[in-house]
């Protein structure tokens, strides 16, 4: 049986601009460097977690700084994949599935204040360049179906 990582990503729209946080380092046991990227906020459930409603809210809070965040909606279909054997190795997992949601932001960006060892800033993009940012394929055409 595969031991599959429970995860949560949020995207976020304040008025008509989408929320991405530059991520600056991968947090794993390790807390191995990456370069950094332009992504939505995602993470995986921990334990404490009620419910994947209260991890995605979480994981905003995290990684912004703000808990001015209301969940619009849950999505049925979580982005599912399985990792490299060098990765599931590293992670202890086999893969991952990702439940999806969609958040507004309620506060004023000048109070996000990002997670300093993880996130290197917050910022709100247009659509189109929202779009661009976003580093997977699979969570762009996850954007395109489902939201745009």
């Amino acid at each position: 049986m595969e031991d599959i990582r429970q995860a949560v990503g949020i995207f976020v729209v304040h008025e008509s601009d989408w929320l991405m946080i530059e991520k600056i380092k991968r947090m794993d046991a390790d807390e191995t460097k990456m370069e950094s990227r332009w992504d939505i906020v995602k993470g995986g459930v921990e334990p404490g977690d009620d419910s994947l409603e209260v991890a995605a809210l979480r994981e905003l809070v995290e990684e912004t700084g703000s808990d001015a965040y209301t969940i619009e909606e849950s999505f049925d279909e979580p982005i599912s994949f399985s990792y490299p054997h060098d990765v599931a190795e590293e992670m202890g997992y086999d893969g991952q599935s990702t439940h999806m949601f969609l958040a507004t932001f309620q506060g004023d960006a000048e109070d996000l204040d990002p997670d300093e060892k993880e996130i290197g800033s917050v910022a709100f993009f247009d659509r189109d360049t929202f779009v661009e940012k976003i580093p997977f394929n699979d969570v762009r055409q996850y954007y395109l179906d489902h939201i745009d």
